[in-house]
């Protein structure tokens, strides 16, 4: 009667089948790493590490546990059998297995039909992830990184799409965004890994003139206005072009005049 009990309380290894509760497609997988019992485990703690069903929608799946095994491998050839059993089933999620522990099928650069894809976006249509599916999709990500293969081909299947490069925003959407961000400032977090990313980044010429350029024309929320010659710029920049000297050569004599207030400058007979 121990042994039961122990047994009963412990975290076995199991296999799971996951089926789309619309269009019926499934997927076979193992679990040997966990330490809950399986009812506990999966859809748990555990969302499956099949990449197709996170895609879809772990939580448009019903679950069921085929199996518990004590033995991990047990489970992995009991899980391997299945799929192998399965392959050539057009409803079969799993990509790929190992049959008899040598030969590797595989079903990758096999695609869904037109009809399916509209049976999987019907189904996801109005719904939101849970905050909780979208941190396990985040740490699943963590540390991937594409290869150079891979980033070609996200290039090729892009080619030829829509892409807002280049579209300028209206004036009311500038504002909107403008008034979104008043207030608010970066976390010193992020502030961090900034400073990180551009230490010891070196600027090109052409990356200088070319910020330049796009720089033009606006005005920093620290801006003064100054008064030059009697004439009132809104930053010292403007006031620079207009007499044709540097920004260095007007703001050093700026530093030397009278200060009329926090926002106004004033420098004469330049």
């Amino acid at each position: 009667m121990i042994l039961i009990l122990i047994i009963y309380h412990m975290s076995l290894s199991y296999v799971y089948k996951l089926t789309h509760r619309e269009t019926h497609h499934f997927y076979f997988g193992s679990r040997t790493a966990n330490k809950q019992t399986a009812l506990l485990d999966i859809g748990v703690k555990y969302f499956t590490s099949s990449k197709y069903v996170k895609q879809i929608g772990f939580e448009n799946f019903h679950i069921d546990i085929i199996e518990e095994f004590i033995n991990g491998k047990d489970a992995y050839d009991c899980e391997q059998r299945l799929i192998f059993e399965s392959f050539k089933n057009p409803l079969c999620l799993n990509r790929s297995c190992f049959h008899q522990g040598e030969k590797r099928f595989s079903n990758i650069g096999n695609k869904h039909s037109e009809k399916t894809k509209k049976k999987f976006s019907e189904s996801r249509r109005g719904k939101k992830l849970s905050e909780e599916a979208k941190k396990n999709m985040s740490k699943a990500q963590k540390g991937k990184t594409l290869s150079s293969e891979h980033k070609e081909k996200i290039k090729q299947s892009n080619i030829g799409k829509y892409h807002p490069k280049g579209l300028k925003h209206t004036d009311e959407t500038k504002e909107k965004i403008r008034q979104s961000k008043i207030g608010k400032t970066r976390p010193d977090s992020v502030k961090e890994k900034i400073s990180k990313a551009n230490k010891g980044r070196i600027r090109t010429k052409e990356w200088r003139d070319n910020h330049s350029i796009k720089m033009t024309g606006r005005e920093s929320a620290k801006a003064k206005s100054v008064i030059v010659n009697g004439v009132i710029y809104k930053n010292v920049k403007l006031a620079a072009n207009a007499i044709n000297k540097s920004y260095n050569y007007v703001y050093v004599r700026l530093r030397d005049k009278t200060k009329l207030n926090s926002f106004l400058w004033q420098v004469d007979y330049i």
